[in-house]
């Protein structure tokens, strides 16, 4: 009996062995970062301030996307089902995407305001002043890989595959700056939005410069302020993708493939301690993808 499950064991092993394939690939991907129920988020805190009815805008879809391009690099292994040609292929990537946003202020008196007790920092920004925003994500994604390849007598092997996969995300980095005639203001550091730190992070012009007993002291930001910003403005790293594809192998080495993936969790914690429920707006990631694989 012995035997015959090791027996077992071996054939099983080796029909694995020869169906498995290991592959690198990299490749394009497309990151769209969407915030919906930006109606339903606006009109609590408008219940928040005590607005009446008339700006209950529940019914109004509000949805905004900030697009990131960027690329990848990544393994995989693939290992065929059976005899038909469903193959599993687990892998893992590295994704690092960008997007930068540049506003031109095109007339005077845009005011920038910091206040503590009396006092107050305003900062005019001129006639064509600026404002760039540069916002870069870096994610760890383990894609779950099913697929069926369809037996050709060409070259060629058309596939279809669907694509669970588990995200992390390593840093999602937003840098700024604001120029004003000859003068430009930068965040002192990148500002990680799964792991704040305001206080290092927002350009001094902003803050409000404090009086010590020897004279002015460097300005900072209110510790209580900074605590504040930390915990609310921060996303949560973890997201579960849902999505499929299509793809091609060449001559038994070379894959191409396109998919695309839905981001199913809020990327929004939630502060049971608010006074608005912050879940009402919902932050999803959903990503386009194209790549190019080697498979050994």
């Amino acid at each position: 009996m012995k035997k015959v499950i090791v027996s077992i064991a071996l054939i099983a092993a080796a029909a694995t062995s020869a169906s498995a394939q290991f592959s690198i690939t990299a490749g394009y991907i497309n990151n769209g970062n969407t915030i919906s129920g930006l109606n339903k988020g606006v009109s609590e805190i408008m219940k928040m301030k005590g607005s009446d009815n008339r700006y209950d805008i529940n019914n109004i879809p509000l949805t905004a996307t900030l697009s990131q391009n960027g690329g990848y690099i990544g393994v995989s292994y693939g290992i065929g089902l059976g005899d038909g040609g469903f193959k599993f292929t687990p892998g893992i990537q590295f994704q690092m995407a960008n997007v930068t946003a540049k506003v031109a202020i095109t007339q005077n008196a845009q005011n920038f305001h910091t206040v503590k007790s009396n006092a107050a920092y305003t900062n005019e920004v001129a006639k064509n002043g600026k404002i760039k925003a540069s916002i870069n994500s870096y994610d760890v994604v383990v894609p779950l890989k099913f697929s069926y390849e369809f037996e050709t007598a060409g070259a060629v092997k058309p596939y279809i595959f669907v694509d669970p996969s588990i995200r992390c995300g390593v840093a999602f980095n937003v840098t700024g700056e604001v120029t004003s005639g000859d003068e430009t203001y930068k965040t002192r550091k990148a500002f990680n939005l799964y792991n704040p730190d305001i206080k290092s992070a927002v350009p001094e012009v902003l803050l409000v410069p404090k009086e010590g007993p020897d004279g002015p002291e460097p300005a900072e930001l209110e510790e209580d302020d900074a605590k504040m910003i930390d915990k609310y403005g921060r996303l949560n790293r973890f997201d579960v993708m849902l999505g499929g594809g299509f793809g091609m192998i060449i001559s038994d080495h070379i894959g191409i493939e396109f998919g695309y993936n839905f981001g199913l969790l809020n990327k929004l914690p939630r502060h049971d301690d608010l006074d608005i429920d912050i879940t009402k707006f919902k932050f999803r990631t959903n990503t386009f993808f194209a790549g190019i694989s080697y498979i050994f």
